[in-house]
């Protein structure tokens, strides 16, 4: 997987623990996997965030085989994070959702 911007790693962190509580939750990990649009995500993680610049970290996300999704309406749609990123972050944050917390806490300020 490619470095990522300060942003964009932290909404693919955000993105993987909605993800990690889906499933711990019961849903299936094609539900738990699926985040809709470029639309939905802003509103989600960062709706304080111009949708313009918002837009370039999922393309950056996308771009880097971290998320995968259709075009539609000149946005990302269909949006779900690629098995390889899956794969990556379980080898990232390998005591689960505790780490993951634990690297989310560095971007507070």
């Amino acid at each position: 997987m490619e470095p990522l911007t300060r942003e964009s790693e932290k909404l693919i962190c955000l993105m993987y623990k909605q993800y990690l509580k889906m499933r711990s939750a019961g849903y299936s990990k094609a539900d738990a996997n699926y985040f809709g649009d470029t639309h939905n995500l802003h509103e989600s993680f960062f709706p304080s965030m111009l949708f313009e610049d918002f837009d370039e970290l999922v393309l950056e996300l996308k771009r880097n085989g971290y998320i995968n999704g259709g075009p539609g309406n000149d946005i990302l749609s269909h949006i779900y994070i690629t098995s390889p990123c899956i794969v990556y972050m379980e080898n990232r944050f390998k005591n689960g959702l505790k780490d993951l917390l634990t690297f989310l806490a560095n971007f507070l300020p």
